[in-house]
């Protein structure tokens, strides 16, 4: 999602087009958790393709052997329905407890609860509505990172 910006080049007549550039979400490491494979395997293209290092859980049990085994994600993004006997809220408080960290994370969810974002919000999470457009996505993965790193 660029945005183009064109100049015109008075000495020699031309247009010349600048490209605004994205912020850049390179080694970026993001916790992805949702029960539905489909969803996680997109979620893994987008992610891979601006340049996130990503983990893919089904639930919040195997998210927090993830983060028993590896490093803590810098950011988690969680579904709010999961098969596993935890919601999504949950799930991301497991994995914050284990990590020991108040990681940034974001709710997603298509439920028509009205009050889930009102949940997620006093939980210290973003919410967003499936679908959720890929610019959002990178919009609030970049507002979750420049939290995570003090400069929001």
């Amino acid at each position: 999602m660029s945005s183009n910006h064109v100049d015109f080049d008075g000495d020699h007549g031309t247009h010349q087009s600048f490209e605004r550039p994205e912020p850049s979400l390179d080694g970026l490491r993001v916790l992805v958790i949702d029960d539905n494979a489909l969803v996680r395997q997109a979620m893994d293209c987008i992610l891979a393709s601006w340049g996130c290092q990503i983990t893919l859980a089904d639930g919040a049990l195997m998210a927090c052997d993830h983060v028993r085994r590896d490093q803590a994600p810098d950011i988690i993004l969680s579904d709010y329905q999961l098969n596993d006997g935890y919601d999504g809220i949950n799930a991301i408080r497991l994995v914050r407890e284990l990590a020991g960290s108040q990681i940034p994370a974001c709710l997603i969810s298509a439920a028509a609860d009205e009050n889930l974002a009102h949940q997620a919000g006093a939980a210290g999470l973003y919410f967003l509505r499936k679908p959720v457009p890929p610019t959002t996505m990178r919009r609030v993965l970049w507002r979750m990172h420049l939290a995570r790193v003090g400069g929001a």
